[in-house]
Order: structure tokens, then sequence, then C-alpha cells
């Protein structure tokens, strides 16, 4: 974002906590932008409160935005900005809709990642919290504040929260998340890169291998006499302790043996990343407590791979929508089976533009490109 802006003839000035300030993509970044364009300044440390309630919230926020405003006082205000840009704005975004802008009279912009307050109002099952009444008001009150130039989120039913239930929609816009795979191999040699049977079907576990991603779910169903016989399963990142004893049990340690479950346990290269999803058919998202917008969704609907997703959070709200793929109410062997063979044969369904712009590769640059025209739209 920083290069986007510098390229496009913007001064920037970035300020950042000085354990940061020296860090290699920072100076990196000094190179890739335009001489002269980019000065990095690194300022005191913000002192936080992690946990829950009221008042860890109350605190964390004071903290970040009371940083903010101390750092604009020191060195943001002398630079005069046309514009201050927050790229993680849940730190202290219900402060700031409490006590206004940090930065003064200058116009202002951030994104926002993780409000939830919207949930039940859009559809999306999830715990609802307590103070999500409190919460509400005061991102509507953000969202009036004049000085506010660009609300950016990667929450699309956030998104369409405020552009079709507030009056606020001007003040919005989508940022899609990157797919970041860039042009894919052919499936069939993308198998054989991997040491897989490109005439056998298969279903993707990609991340970090935890609990919650529902992996032992997965894996009672594909021993299941009922599951597919030319289907198995790929777990393909980092695994969590959880996952490493389902793993160990003797039917599981007889079904790897088998060569029904494939495990590439490391974090994978973008090389291999590609690799991965260019092999898969199906991706499993029956993840358990997992409510915000997933990265993997986006990069299985930019591969083209249908999904299989559990009932809750944006997962669900998106697959629906987009129809990338099967929603299973209760993460039961019968729904699972059943999901892996209603996809083994799937063809998606282009109901809508909106569809169709979901399911195109967004990049990194494009992504970019679209967080930098909004920022530098004239400001009325």
């Amino acid at each position: 974002m920083v290069a986007g802006l510098a390229s496009s003839g913007a001064d920037v000035l970035l300020l950042t906590q000085t354990a940061n300030s020296d860090h290699q993509e920072i100076r990196a970044l000094s190179k890739e932008v335009p001489t002269g364009s980019l000065s990095v300044i690194g300022m005191p440390d913000i002192r936080r409160e992690d946990g829950a309630g009221l008042g860890s919230l109350l605190s964390r926020e004071w903290a970040y935005w009371s940083t903010f405003r101390n750092w604009f006082r020191i060195a943001g205000r002398p630079f005069r900005p046309t514009l201050v840009f927050v790229p993680y704005l849940d730190t202290c975004l219900y402060a700031m809709g409490l006590l206004g802008s940090p930065f003064g009279t200058s116009d202002w912009a951030g994104v926002a990642m993780r409000p939830s307050f919207h949930y039940p109002k859009m559809g999306i099952i999830a715990p609802q919290r307590k103070l999500d009444s409190i919460k509400r008001l005061l991102f509507m009150r953000l969202l009036r504040q004049k000085r506010l130039a660009k609300l950016m989120t990667i929450d699309e039913p956030l998104f369409e929260f405020v552009r079709t239930q507030t009056n606020s929609g001007e003040r919005i816009g989508f940022l899609p998340q990157p797919a970041g795979l860039g042009p894919l191999p052919a499936r069939e040699a993308a198998r054989r890169m991997l040491g897989l049977s490109p005439e056998r079907q298969s279903v993707l576990v990609y991340g970090e291998l935890t609990a919650r991603k529902g992996v032992a779910n997965l894996l009672d169903a594909l021993m299941d006499p009922g599951f597919p016989v030319s289907v198995d399963v790929v777990l393909a990142g980092r695994v969590g302790p959880e996952v490493l004893a389902c793993l160990a049990q003797p039917r599981v340690q007889q079904v790897m043996a088998e060569g029904r479950i494939q495990l590439f346990d490391r974090y994978l290269s973008e090389a291999e990343e590609r690799l991965v999803f260019a092999a898969a058919d199906i991706v499993w998202l029956g993840y358990s407590g997992h409510y915000t917008a997933s990265g993997v969704l986006t990069q299985a609907a930019a591969a083209g791979r249908p999904v299989i997703a559990s009932p809750e959070g944006i997962i669900a709200w998106e697959t629906r929508r987009h129809d990338l793929g099967v929603i299973i109410s209760h993460p039961s062997v019968p729904q699972i089976v059943g999901a892996v063979k209603e996809l083994m044969h799937w063809q998606a369904s282009s109901r809508s533009d909106d569809t169709a712009q979901f399911r195109a590769p967004t990049s990194v640059m494009a992504a970019q490109s679209i967080l930098v025209d909004s920022l530098l739209q004239p400001q009325v």
C-alpha cells in the first residue's frame, strides 16, 4: 500500500514503533519507491493490556488512541498530511467512535477487519456479545465523522450492512482479500509434482492444522464405508498438537498407510501453495468457532475449487451468497460424506456479476490499487 501511494506521486511519512523502523521489509520498501517519497520515523512503543471484557477493551483502545494522538503531535502534524491512514483500525475503532479522531483537523482513513456487531442483522451465525449494541452505536458515530475520508473493510457483510441498512454507504469501501496464488498449473501436473495420483480426487485442508479446523470430523468421515473410495484427504500445513494426536490413532495410521491421507507437515512456500490448490478437487472449511473472513475461502474461490463449509460465520455467508460450495449444518459423518459426493461433480453457477467478481482472483497488486484509488479520491 505504501509503495502504491508513493508510486502514485504521494509523499509518505510512515510512523511505526522504533523496533519496527529498521525491519528488513521497510528497508526493502525504501529501495522500491521513488527516491525521497518515503520517510520512516520510529516512535515510542504502544503500551497496552490484552484481555477480555469491557475494562480490557476500554484500556486497550485508549492506549492505541492516545498513542496515535501523541505520534501525530510529535511527527505527523509538522508533516501537514493531506490524509492519515491507519492500516489496522480495529486497535482503536470504538475509541475513535467515542472520542473522535486523534489526528486533529487532518482527514483520515483506515481498514476495519474484525467488527462483529452486524452479524445478527446479516444472518450470520455467531455468538452474540453483550457489547454488540454499544459497538454498533460507536461504529455509526464514527461513520458520521466529518474528517473520515474512507473506511475500508475486508468484511463483505459489514460492507453490505453499511450500504443497505444505514445512511453512510458512501463512507465505506470493500477491500477484497488477495488470493495471492497467481497462475495455477494444470491439476494433473500439480498432482504429479506432489506425488499424488492424477486418477484420484482429494479434499484439501490448508493452513495451520489445529483442532478448530475440524480435521478429526473429516477423518472420521473418510474412514466411513460410505465415503467415496476414489477420494483422499490432503493435509497441508503445520500440524498442531491436537491434530497430531488424532493422526497417531491406530485406525488413522492404517488409513495413512493405505495412502488415503497425504500429509505435508510444514509451512508451505508460495510455489507449494499453488500446487496444493491446483491439485485439490474440494477444499475443507468445516471449521469450528471461526466467524471472521477466511483467506482460504478466497484462495479456493480463486482456484475454482468448491468448499465444504460449516454453517457459522462469514465463511458460510459468502459460501451461500456466491455459490462457492456446500454448507453442512452439522459436522456429522453422513453430512460430510454427502457433501463430498455432491461436490465430486460440482459445477459452479454464475448467478450474478457479483458472484463472478468474487471468484475472480485478486492479486496483491490489484488489492493495493483498489486501496490506493480509494484513498486518493478527492475528498468532499
